[in-house]
């Protein structure tokens, strides 16, 4: 039971692409542009940029072990993943304090620090999305 047959690797791979183009068509117009707009704006736009972060490491960490598992890739490459997914993770969670924080007090440095932050989780998230699609790859095969 506990073995992955290559059909449903092959599922799970495709799943991930639709839900990755999915998600980077729908956060695409506003990702990188929240301080053109209200407070609100900034918030739902950032909000829902870290969301979109969180099922691609969700998605992608699930397939790694798949596929490490299922004996696709070697050790070298999931520990590549996990590097990568650990930056990534670092710069996910200091995005999410700075936006908590700019949510509370809601002034110019808190923005300042906001942007800063997510500025260093969108270099990461866009690291993640190229070793997922790489897993991706993998997994189709």
């Amino acid at each position: 039971m506990g073995k992955t047959t290559r059909g449903t690797r092959t599922t799970k791979a495709f799943c991930l692409i639709f839900a990755l183009l999915f998600l980077a068509s729908a956060c695409g117009g506003m990702t990188g542009k929240a301080g053109t707009g209200t407070t609100a704006d900034v918030v739902a736009s950032y909000t829902s940029a870290l969301k979109t972060g969180a099922t691609i490491y969700e998605q992608g960490m699930s397939l790694c072990k798949d596929l490490y598992e299922a004996k696709v890739i070697d050790k070298a490459f999931r520990d590549k993943v996990v590097s990568v997914a650990w930056k990534y993770w670092a710069s996910y969670h200091a995005a999410q304090k700075a936006l908590e924080y700019y949510m509370q007090f809601k002034d110019e440095s808190g923005y300042s620090a906001l942007a800063k932050a997510m500025t260093t989780y969108y270099t990461d998230k866009d690291a993640l999305s190229g070793i997922v699609a790489a897993l991706t790859a993998k997994g189709v095969k």
